[in-house]
């Protein structure tokens, strides 16, 4: 089980880092600069990955818990 928890901890630090770089691109100059149809969609990409991280979290306790 172990090995299952660290492979979902490692997934969840990855999909993070990869929030994170992708708000730094949506706090930048050139965010601005693409068109709203692209906007739009990188802010939805961004909230399904937000729920994803949180369902990965919650896996994550739960598997800890039981442990």
């Amino acid at each position: 089980m172990n090995d299952f928890l660290d492979r979902l901890k490692e997934e969840k630090s990855e999909l993070n880092l990869k929030m994170d770089s992708l708000r730094k691109f949506m706090d930048s100059d050139k965010f601005a600069e693409i068109d709203n149809v692209q906007m739009t969609l990188i802010n939805v990409q961004l909230s399904a990955m937000e729920t994803y991280s949180q369902c990965l979290l919650e896996r994550i306790v739960r598997l800890d818990i039981t442990n």
